[in-house]
């Protein structure tokens, strides 16, 4: 069970110290209270968020439903998300790809919401609980199209327009009790995903020019914090680089690349990559695209290397095995992260072939380049590996207190979100000590930063930010009609793409 109080930076600004407190020790309270009373158990907490597990998909149901008609009358109000699946078992802390999939699912959810894949859906059949059908959607990461559903509940009354530490109403909430929901489950791990969001009525007007929709990418003018161009590419656009004149975006639904100018912020092409695209960077004259998990020839996981001039490859498939992700290409090779293997790839633009590889940490997700360093965010471990590229040998090793997902280098400073923690750490990268953690919410998917400043995307609370390095603190959030993905930076100006 992952959470997080969406806004939480500013409502902690809001409310003041003291009065955020209050709010913060009553959410744990009643989440803590109500976990015990469905046999969760609590696998981490982190500020303001909870990562708990369930052994029936029910109870993990039955617990969500419970925490959102409790904390309802204080004016908090939960989103979440059910997942089923096996996961890894590292000392205190629980990894794997079903904690990844459930926290996406959550992401997916609105507010009052409890969302579930299919899988849960057919487990619970046969209990009272009833489903909503939603659709299909891309989960991040993941491959494949999910078909969500929502479980039908009725919430009656209004929320409050900002949270109130009311002990009483809270001690009368947690008297409620849920109808017993009984099913006959499979010995089986269950991943429950809750997200906290607090609804807050705020006034002012935005400085947004523009709100951009789904499959887009947008130009941010960071002078004026704007807007300043919206383009349509392909379908759920995710990672995006910029290289040749040209910013290149990754379109995961319809397989495909898409060439857009800077200067015009107009669509040039769109070509096909037989099979999904899942990481991209630019170098050495090329595009290079990876495909995590095939090409629809039946190719394993492959780096395709593509002349931006020409409309076929350039060069054969380099094969590197199902799990290439992250890519990034620096020091005068291209180097790629595989998340099932957990090695680190070095390719030679030279030859187009594999000039070596090194082990890196668990569920490698990102790679940044620069400053004679390569920089290897893994998740499953919660670290960040600093290798030498001539060498291939680790430098040093950054231990953080909660899963990277995304890095960005900016001179000596990296910067690392996390999207299941809902924070950015900036990290000095010369001596590799946490300088701040910022808590940013919404579930980060990506950052950027140089000239331009520093820029967090926010999966599901569909904004974009800016943080301000000199205070580590948010001074702007963007709105878009979907969820942002990828962010790149093209001299000052900000570029962020917009999926569904």
């Amino acid at each position: 069970m992952f959470t997080d109080i969406v806004g939480s930076t500013e409502l902690a600004s809001e409310l003041g110290d003291e009065r955020w407190k209050q709010v913060l020790a009553t959410h744990h309270g009643v989440v803590r209270k109500t976990l015990k009373r469905y046999n969760g158990r609590e696998v981490d907490t982190a500020g303001d968020g909870f990562f708990a597990t369930f052994d029936k998909p029910a109870e993990a149901i039955r617990c969500a439903s419970d925490i959102i008609d409790q904390l309802r009358p204080i004016g908090i109000q939960i989103r979440a998300g059910v997942h089923i699946g096996e996961v890894e078992q590292m000392g205190p802390k629980v990894g794997g790809i079903a904690v990844h999939i459930g926290a996406r699912v959550a992401s997916k959810a609105s507010a009052s919401e409890i969302l579930v894949p299919s899988t849960v859906r057919d487990l619970v059949a046969g209990s009272d609980i009833r489903f909503a059908d939603r659709g299909d959607y891309d989960l991040k990461g993941v491959p494949g199209e999910w078909h969500l559903y929502s479980i039908d509940r009725e919430l009656a009354g209004e929320v409050p327009a900002r949270p109130a530490v009311d002990a009483p109403a809270a001690k009368a909430a947690r008297r409620r009790t849920v109808p017993a929901l009984t099913v006959v489950v499979a010995a089986v791990v269950v991943v429950a995903i809750v997200i906290v969001a607090l609804v807050v009525a705020r006034g002012g007007s935005s400085n947004v020019v523009a709100v951009p929709g789904a499959n887009t990418i947008s130009k941010i003018d960071t002078a004026s914090g704007r807007f300043a161009g919206t383009e349509t590419v392909g379908l759920k656009p995710s990672a995006a680089v910029f290289g040749g004149g040209s910013i290149w975006v990754l379109n995961g639904s319809d397989q495909t690349i898409s060439r857009v100018d800077p200067s015009a912020v107009k669509l040039l092409s769109s070509r096909a990559v037989g099979g999904t695209p899942t990481g991209v960077a630019y170098g050495a004259g090329s595009l290079w695209v990876t495909t995590q998990f095939g090409l629809t020839s039946g190719a394993p996981g492959s780096v395709l290397r593509i002349d931006p001039g020409e409309p076929a490859l350039s060069k054969p498939p380099i094969t590197v095995g199902s799990g290439a992700g992250a890519v990034s290409f620096g020091e005068g090779s291209l180097w790629v992260a595989n998340s099932i293997t957990n090695m680190l790839t070095r390719i030679d633009p030279n030859t187009n072939s594999i000039a070596g590889t090194v082990a890196v940490g668990k569920g490698p997700q990102d790679i940044v380049v620069g400053n004679g360093a390569v920089w290897v965010a893994n998740a499953l471990d919660d670290s960040i590996w600093k290798i030498d590229p001539k060498s291939g040998a680790v430098v040093s090793k950054v231990t953080l207190t909660a899963s990277p997902t995304a890095l960005a280098l900016d001179g000596s400073t990296l910067w690392v979100a996390s999207q299941i923690a809902n924070t950015l750490t900036r990290i000095d990268a010369t001596t590799g000590t946490t300088v701040a953690t910022i808590t940013v919410g919404g579930q980060p998917s990506d950052v950027v930063a140089g000239p331009g400043g520093v820029w967090v995307s926010e999966d599901s609370a569909h904004s974009v930010i800016q943080v301000d390095p000199k205070s580590n603190r948010i001074v702007r959030r963007l709105a878009v009609d979907g969820s942002p993905g990828g962010l790149v930076m093209v001299g000052r100006d900000v570029w962020v793409t917009v999926g569904s």
